[in-house]
């Protein structure tokens, strides 16, 4: 700006920034123009968008370097950054949901990787990890006799009690059964 001494100073509107906030002039900017050239320097802020993140169950989520077990975590993101978390459950569990805000996110997530683009407002993440479900199959097909148990991964396996066949002692079940 160039100003006649003695004249008003209003400072220009600083351009607009994305992701930022104008933080304002260093220095005094006084009413009128003094006898002498004057400059100032504008500065801007980073916005910062709240990112929460929840894990729950047998696995973890991991932002950089913090991992999220069992708990939920506030962090500071710039705005409009992107933000990468890697999503993992323990052996003998699975990603049993993912949210981003409420919403299902499940098919966001590609290679174990949870991305979001650009954060442009408050975020919360939860994921929750469960245990992973089997069958063991208990059979003695000459009897037409079955029983099938399902079963938490790590529990123990318990064989059931084969039916009695008169006149017959249980050989046992063909192969080691494991105990969990």
């Amino acid at each position: 700006l160039t100003l006649d001494y003695g004249a008003t100073i209003t400072p220009p509107t600083p351009p607009e920034k994305p992701g930022y906030t104008f933080a304002g002039w260093d220095g005094e900017i006084p009413a009128t123009m003094p006898d002498e050239d004057l400059t100032f320097t504008g500065s801007y802020t980073q916005n910062m968008k709240g990112l929460t993140l929840t894990a729950t169950g047998n696995g973890v989520l991991v932002f950089g370097n913090d991992t999220v077990r069992n708990a939920t975590r506030n962090f500071d993101v710039a705005e409009l950054s992107a933000v990468a978390l890697t999503v993992k459950a323990d052996a003998g569990y699975h990603i049993e949901s993912l949210t981003l805000n409420g919403e299902d996110a499940m098919t966001q997530i590609i290679d174990g990787i949870f991305t979001i683009a650009s954060m442009t407002e408050a975020t919360g993440i939860a994921v929750t990890f469960a245990v992973n479900r089997h069958t063991a199959t208990f059979s003695i097909p000459s009897e037409e006799w079955q029983q099938v148990l399902t079963l938490d991964y790590g529990a123990t396996i318990t064989p059931p009690t084969p039916p009695e066949k008169p006149g017959y002692t249980f050989a046992g079940w063909d192969g080691e059964i494991p105990a969990t």
